[in-house]
């Protein structure tokens, strides 16, 4: 019997990516900017690469906020041959609208333990652990440090805004479409919005 083809090595930027993937049919891209919308939410590995990460940054995002998803289609191997590491997310159409924002928030998934809890990053550290509080708040457990996820590296697509700030979110396995999903995105939104994340921008008196 003939032993299954090896998945190819990861690529190392999306032009490798989009040279041996077909868009709209291994991947899509899924791109929708709200006018004067604060923030992007944005799931660099949606669709089938992490469970359940297109309807949480989905849920997060609401009708305030920008959006992004790069979705994986394939019928099997989307981890090994869609998944870009963070610091290596150059997707143009991603590149663009973080650079039009003022603050990005990535949605991950991870295996993580066999608990439902968020692993927060990024660089925007006061804004990380205002959103641990909240969600710890709500019965979520979250983690800010000691974890394998803390998304400080200022080429992650969570910190490519104008400020070099930004907000990542890794979601274990049993909160992802899990009975506490809705509790830890309530806890979320309403996070964001005591920081003025939702919504507009704010216009200059004149």
């Amino acid at each position: 019997m003939t032993p299954p083809c090896p998945a190819p090595p990861p690529p190392g930027c999306h032009a490798e990516l989009a040279a041996r993937e077909r868009a709209g049919i291994d991947y899509r891209i899924v791109c929708r900017p709200v006018a004067g919308a604060r923030l992007l939410v944005l799931a660099p590995h949606a669709g089938r690469i992490e469970r359940g990460c297109s309807g949480l940054a989905r849920a997060i995002a609401g009708e305030e906020a920008s959006l992004y998803l790069f979705e994986g289609l394939r019928e099997t191997l989307n981890f090994e041959r869609l998944h870009l590491p963070s610091s290596r997310f150059d997707e143009p159409q991603a590149l663009a609208m973080a650079a039009s924002a003022e603050r990005v928030l990535t949605v991950h998934g991870c295996e993580g333990r066999d608990d439902a809890r968020v692993l927060l990053g990024g660089l925007d550290r006061p804004r990380v652990a205002r959103l641990a509080a909240a969600l710890e708040a709500a019965g979520i457990p979250a983690e800010t440090e000691g974890h394998r996820f803390p998304g400080r590296h200022p080429q992650n697509i969570c910190n490519r805004a104008p400020a070099g700030l930004g907000l990542q979110l890794e979601f274990t396995g049993p909160l992802r479409e899990g009975p506490k999903e809705a509790t830890a995105v309530a806890a979320i939104r309403a996070a964001l919005a005591a920081e003025g994340l939702l919504g507009p921008a704010p216009r200059l008196s004149r």
